[in-house]
């Protein structure tokens, strides 16, 4: 199961527009209790924020894609690089810029997994091709030849590897279950 959804940044001062996006990608309007953006935020607003890096607290928008396979991650701008794919003509516009900026930072950043850049590709298989072209600066780049080699190259560290989720949800039982212990300390076998 891959599911993912682009929600407006966490910066409560931000601008965000809820303007359409394509069926795939869901966007919802920022609200504060007190309808003021400007606003100090609530301590329990607060603590929220704190669980989020700087990164993704300042983004315009924050990708929350869970993969079976990774698990749950937060991507900053992905919406806005999202954007890029669906219309790659806005590339040349500063918003556009700012989007290559960013799927360059995926393409760089070891901490953000392959099937990101991969998911992008995938929802906007019509446009991959141009968006990777102006990316790399590559006239004759080919996201269905050339994806994959690029990616394994970029990501050495993903590929070759036991794959783990870098967060995986938790319900409140198998919680309870994780911080008892091993399975035979709790049926009274020794270990």
């Amino acid at each position: 199961m891959r599911q993912d959804l682009a929600l407006p940044g966490l910066d409560r001062k931000a601008q965000v527009s809820s303007g359409g996006r394509d069926s795939g990608t869901h966007s919802h309007r920022q609200t504060w209790p007190d309808g003021d953006p400007t606003a100090e935020p609530s301590p329990e607003q607060s603590a929220a924020l704190g669980a989020f890096s700087d990164d993704l607290v300042d983004c315009s928008t924050l990708g929350m894609i869970y993969d079976e396979t990774e698990g749950f991650g937060c991507y900053a701008d992905f919406g806005l690089v999202d954007d890029l794919f669906a219309e790659p003509g806005r590339r040349t516009k500063p918003e556009g810029r700012a989007a290559l900026r960013r799927l360059r930072d995926y393409l760089n950043d070891d901490s953000v997994p392959p099937h990101v850049i991969q998911r992008l590709a995938d929802r906007h298989p019509e446009n991959a091709d141009t968006v990777f072209r102006a990316l790399l600066r590559k006239p004759s780049f080919s996201w269905a030849r050339h994806g994959q080699a690029l990616l394994r190259r970029r990501k050495k560290s993903w590929y070759g590897r036991e794959t783990w989720p870098g967060v995986t949800v938790l319900g409140d039982r198998l919680s309870e279950l994780v911080r008892s212990g091993p399975p035979q300390q709790r049926m009274g076998v020794p270990r």
